[in-house]
C-alpha cells in the first residue's frame, strides 16, 4: 500500500547555460541562455557558456510524507508516515483518479 511512483527523468533538452558577464553598473551579472539541442549547446559552450547543472546543486528529492491520501468512502486525510498510511487499511489512494471505476462518481462520507 505504500508504493509510490518514481518520477520520470527530466528530458535532456531544453537546458540552461550560464555566463558571467560585466554589469554596466559595475560588477558582474549572470546571463542565462536556454538551448534546445546539441548543436546550440556546443556553440554556446565554445563561447564560454557553462552548464547550469555543473554549478548548481541538484533539485531536492521529493519527500513522500506528509501526504494527502484519498478514500471514496472516507474522503481525504493527511498522513504523516507510511505506517500511518498502512494503518488506514484498504481503500486509500494517492489520488482520487486511482479510485476504482465504480467508486469514482460517489460522494465521500464525511469522517
Amino acid at each position: 500500500m505504500t508504493e509510490t511512483a518514481t518520477p520520470a527523468a527530466p528530458p535532456e533538452f531544453p537546458k540552461e547555460l550560464l555566463k558571467i558577464v560585466p554589469n554596466p553598473n559595475g560588477g558582474y551579472a549572470v546571463a542565462v541562455q536556454r538551448v534546445t539541442d546539441e548543436d546550440a549547446e556546443a556553440a554556446a559552450l565554445e563561447d564560454h557558456w557553462i552548464k547550469a547543472s555543473d554549478v548548481l546543486p541538484p533539485p531536492p528529492e521529493p519527500v513522500p510524507y506528509p501526504a494527502w491520501k484519498y478514500s471514496p468512502k472516507h474522503g481525504a486525510r493527511i498522513v504523516q508516515t507510511a505506517e500511518e498510511f498502512d494503518a488506514l487499511g484498504e481503500g486509500w489512494f494517492d489520488t482520487p483518479a486511482d479510485f476504482p471505476e465504480e467508486e469514482k462518481d460517489k460522494e465521500p462520507v464525511a469522517s
